[in-house]
């Protein structure tokens, strides 16, 4: 039991005084790299330097992740003109066909990234449920963090970026 709680601890990459790693603690420091390549095979890297970008975590087991596809989309075609990047990204690693017919199913058109590299974005970015929306800034900083989805939340995800770009 000790052993697994060490273990898990240790997976949190804490860092001194930090009670408990969550996604909101990234807020205010450099966005953990990503590289991974996309469902439709062109490569991925998060965060891009001189960028504002939002990235979606989310899954095809859990209902409200195709509220908060759908959502990121719209919120999406509103910002892209502006240079906003967006990329979804599968937190458990589903096989590339279950992902690319729920996206189609939600009509998102960004990037996704799934298998291995989802799960291993996943912990780096702190998720411990889904859908969570990361927005980093043009020096590649988290600035905000949404956990869950709410019927407020596209709305304040299009202030915040509005704000950025």
């Amino acid at each position: 039991m000790l052993f697994a709680l060490a273990a898990l601890l240790a997976g949190l990459a804490l860092e001194p005084g930090e009670a408990l790693a969550q996604p909101a603690s990234l807020v205010g420091r450099p966005a953990p790299l990503v590289r991974a390549t996309s469902l439709d095979g062109e490569d991925v890297v998060v965060p891009v330097r001189g960028k504002v970008m939002l990235v979606v975590f989310w899954n095809t087991k859990y209902r409200l992740s195709a509220n908060a596809l759908g959502a990121v989309q719209r919120v999406y075609d509103r910002y892209r003109g502006r240079g906003l990047l967006c990329v979804g990204i599968d937190d458990l690693g589903e096989d590339e066909r279950a992902i690319g017919q729920f996206a189609a199913g939600v009509g998102a058109a960004f990037p996704m990234v799934g298998r291995a590299d989802g799960r291993s974005a996943a912990v780096a970015y702190r998720v411990r449920g889904v859908p969570v929306v990361y927005l980093i800034d043009k020096s590649g900083s988290v600035f905000y963090v949404k956990e869950g989805w709410d019927t407020n939340a596209e709305e304040e995800i299009g202030r915040k970026l509005g704000a950025a770009l």
